[in-house]
């Protein structure tokens, strides 16, 4: 089981990439050519297998112009920050800014409780991984189901 937060990375950068080369109208194997690596290892960046190295970065931003965040920054979703709704109803009854402050912080604390116990879980998990005596995926996502409860 691989590391949640290196899949994250490796998917934001999977993404990025994909949409570059679509924005350039530009095929990998065009790619590749251009940044002196092989069709396959532009494949794993575009699968999320894995993702270019610090001098590859450097390449890939001279190569579309663009910034390092444009390649490993997330992508904007479209939808609004929680801190920047100024407006909610609630069965079709305008929320007045007292409640929507509530509901704000709630939600705010509500997410971070389950980013807190994500962490205590990839923190157990990887303990279990380093361990010689690793445990098989089957048992690992045991363990999960039981820290979910």
């Amino acid at each position: 089981m691989a590391n949640k937060k290196n899949e994250k990375v490796y998917k934001i950068v999977s993404e990025n990439l994909k949409q570059l080369l679509k924005k350039n109208n530009e095929t990998k194997s065009e790619l590749a050519r251009a940044i002196g690596v092989s069709p396959s290892t532009v494949s794993y960046w575009l699968n999320a297998t894995s993702i270019p190295s610090g001098k590859m970065l450097q390449k890939l931003i001279d190569h579309f112009h663009v910034n390092l965040s444009d390649i490993i920054g997330k992508q904007e979703s479209g939808i609004p920050d929680l801190k920047n709704i100024t407006a909610l109803s609630f069965e079709g009854t305008p929320l007045s800014e007292e409640d929507l402050k509530a509901t704000r912080n709630y939600v705010a604390n509500r997410l971070k409780e389950k980013r807190k116990k994500e962490e205590r879980f990839n923190s157990i998990i990887d303990t279990l991984h380093s361990d010689k005596d690793s445990l098989s995926d089957e048992d690992l996502t045991k363990i999960q189901r039981l820290l979910n409860k």
